[in-house]
């Protein structure tokens, strides 16, 4: 019997779109989340355990139930019965209680290197290595798979082009490679993919400004390398670009309107300008709302789901985001609001349409320019771009 370990002060709850109908209406179930192993007779992907002991079969195309924040702890999943193979269709999980556990397996963390300038979260029995003097980048060892070898995962960084990376990292094979555009990230950076059909190997160009990063995922030996693959995956899904460690904040303090003595203004129609000069910004795009910004390369910035009018929001800080030093955020808004800028006790809001979607950017006043940078930075990314 696991032990319980902690209680969420503020239940968690994450909810996904349904991609499909379920044959019942939308119901939950709660117990234990765990990964259905290889000689489970059930359908689906993973099991909840109620309290009970009987076992009831899931599945996601919305949600990664397979995420640490979920995985062996007690949750109610949100969604319905699909009658005909009888694996319950999670859409949303609520996190009840994080449950110690098993003594010796691996934990999810985050790793973070502002001289190569990424951040991610790896398991813990994987090695890192540091390359930085030799490749500037960063390796990660799997957990020893051979007698000889490990499957490996490795982040460097160049500051040549794409294509002379390419003949550095490839070589003379890159006829044999297949390329696809993918997203990449937390923030879903736009990437190519390169790899060899029936192998393991795979690699990941991005680039930032002048530098050109690549993720590589390279197997001692690919008949074992599936499990570490799955876990390249997840690591892939939770790389970041964070600001350089030589690029120190020149923009500090936080913000928060003056709850005791809130000043509205309407909005002031037009005021927002089109400033030209972003040579300090860097940009990121975000693939399910359609759009991209600018924003200043020492910030950080954390995306999250957000609630009301409020499709999603963006959070910027100087340093990793947390809700106690955020100073800015930029929202994707679900109504349609005049352009234009207004200020709110200690905050300045712009307010921007852009094609078929209305975004919000707001801070402390003694931002008023970054914030209108960012808000005239705003622009559409189109199906075929």
């Amino acid at each position: 019997m696991k032990k319980i370990i902690a209680l969420l002060a503020t239940i968690l709850t994450v909810s996904g779109c349904t991609l499909f109908s379920p044959t019942k209406d939308v119901d939950s179930l709660t117990g234990v989340l765990s990964k259905q192993d290889a000689n489970d007779t059930y359908q689906g992907t993973h099991l909840l355990t109620e309290g009970s002991g009987s076992e009831i079969p899931l599945t996601s195309t919305a949600l990664n139930l397979s995420s640490p924040q979920y995985l062996g702890n007690k949750v109610t999943v949100q969604g319905g019965l699909d009658e005909e193979t009888g694996v319950f269709e999670v859409t949303g999980v609520t996190v009840l209680e994080v449950l110690e556990k098993e003594e010796g397996a691996a934990k999810w963390v985050e790793y973070m290197n502002q001289e190569v300038g990424f951040k991610l979260k790896y398991y813990d029995n994987w090695e890192v290595v540091d390359l930085i003097a030799e490749k500037n980048g960063i390796q990660f060892l799997a957990p020893s798979n051979s007698e000889s070898g490990h499957d490996v995962v490795i982040v460097n960084k160049f500051d040549v082009t794409s294509d002379e990376v390419l003949k550095q990292v490839i070589g003379d094979n890159a006829d044999s490679y297949f390329e696809n555009d993918v997203k990449v990230g937390a923030n879903q950076n736009s990437a190519k993919k390169y790899f060899i059909d029936d192998t393991e190997a795979e690699l990941y160009l991005l680039t930032r400004d002048s530098f050109v990063y690549v993720i590589t995922f390279s197997p001692y030996e690919n008949i074992k390398a599936e499990d570490n693959k799955k876990v390249f995956y997840e690591m892939l899904s939770e790389f970041q670009f964070v600001p350089f460690a030589e690029n120190k904040a020149e923009v500090s303090g936080e913000a928060g309107a003056d709850e005791t003595a809130i000043e509205e203004k309407p909005v002031e129609e037009g005021t927002a300008a089109t400033p030209e000069d972003y040579s300090d910004y860097s940009e990121f795009e975000s693939l399910p709302y359609k759009f991209k910004a600018k924003y200043p390369s020492d910030w950080y910035y954390a995306g999250t789901t957000g609630s009301g009018d409020t499709l999603h929001k963006y959070d910027f800080s100087d340093q990793p985001v947390t809700d106690e030093n955020k100073f800015a955020t930029l929202e994707v808004l679900s109504k349609e609001y005049t352009s234009g800028k207004k200020y709110i006790g200690n905050e300045v809001y712009f307010y921007i349409k852009v094609g078929d979607g209305t975004y919000s950017i707001h801070g402390a006043k003694d931002k008023e320019d970054i914030l209108n940078k960012i808000a005239s930075s705003i622009t559409e990314v189109k199906a075929d771009e």
